[in-house]
């Protein structure tokens, strides 16, 4: 569970095979997702989940909109993200979808792995 009670579903494969830097990146995705839920969404799950994708490493999270946000965001974490993302050739996106906040991050493995 999450500060704040709301219940988290994550979702890995065991076998799951991520070289380091890409593994960081993957790590700050996740962190990013898990704070901004526990900061902002409305009641209901965390779905977090890491998969492979046609050679691509996919994070993603779901949780419902929050009811109240807040008038001036100070923080650089999507934006910092997305730059990271980046880097590896790949891409975030985030933003509403009906009543949720959706968050998915493609990083590609191949170029990764040196």
């Amino acid at each position: 569970h999450l500060d704040m009670g709301m219940p988290l579903q994550a979702e890995v494969p065991a076998d799951l095979d991520v070289p380091g830097p890409l593994s960081r990146t993957a790590y700050r995705v996740c962190a990013e997702a898990l704070s901004n839920a526990a900061k902002y969404a409305g009641p209901g799950p965390v779905t977090l989940g890491l998969s492979l994708d046609d050679g691509d490493l996919v994070v993603g999270s779901r949780n419902r909109v929050g009811r109240t946000v807040p008038s001036k965001r100070t923080g650089h974490g999507l934006a910092g993200l997305t730059e990271s993302v980046a880097v590896f050739g790949g891409r975030l996106d985030a933003g509403p979808v009906a009543s949720d906040w959706v968050l998915s991050a493609r990083l590609p493995i191949g170029d990764a792995r040196g």
